[in-house]
């Protein structure tokens, strides 16, 4: 087999390059497998599986005002190619943004497009930060409790407390 960039077979630079694509191949068959098994959001999030502490927390908060995991609430929902952090039936949004991540530019942008998504979508998207979380429990439980509970809730995004 001759080389596209040179007269020898298969020049080092030829040897990486198909190397790499086979290495995409195979982590494209193991996402579409995964697709297959129902996986699509596992497939879709890698390593993001486990829960962040400020997620932990957030559930906790569910818990404590009286929501269900599973019967009120899933987690790690799809809703197109966006992974939501809590779903809350039928269609509220729950985003927990950790501060360092959510701070660049870049990620605050798409977070913004998420939300306009997700609100043409039809659903309502509560956002907060990690140090709210962290630091005005309180808070964040009477704004949840107010937005879940006790308000008439419609296609206006909630976008970060305060």
């Amino acid at each position: 087999m001759k080389c596209k960039c040179s007269d020898k077979e298969l020049c080092r630079r030829s040897s990486l390059k198909a190397v790499e694509t086979s290495r995409m191949k195979g982590r494209y068959k193991e996402a579409s497998e995964r697709m297959k098994n129902g996986g699509a959001a596992k497939a879709r999030l890698g390593n993001r599986l486990r829960p962040t502490k400020i997620e932990i927390k957030m559930k906790e908060f569910l818990d404590d005002i009286g929501l269900k995991e599973e019967i009120d609430y899933v987690t790690e929902e799809l809703i197109g190619w966006h992974a939501v952090d809590f779903l809350v039936f039928p269609n509220i949004i729950i985003e927990c943004d950790g501060d360092y991540w959510h701070n660049y530019p870049s990620r605050t942008e798409a977070d913004i497009r998420q939300t306009a998504y997700y609100q043409r979508k039809g659903y309502v998207v509560l956002r907060f930060w990690e140090r709210e979380i962290l630091n005005l429990e309180g808070k964040v439980i009477e704004h949840l409790k107010d937005t879940l509970f006790y308000k008439e809730v419609d296609k206006i995004a909630i976008c970060k407390m305060g």
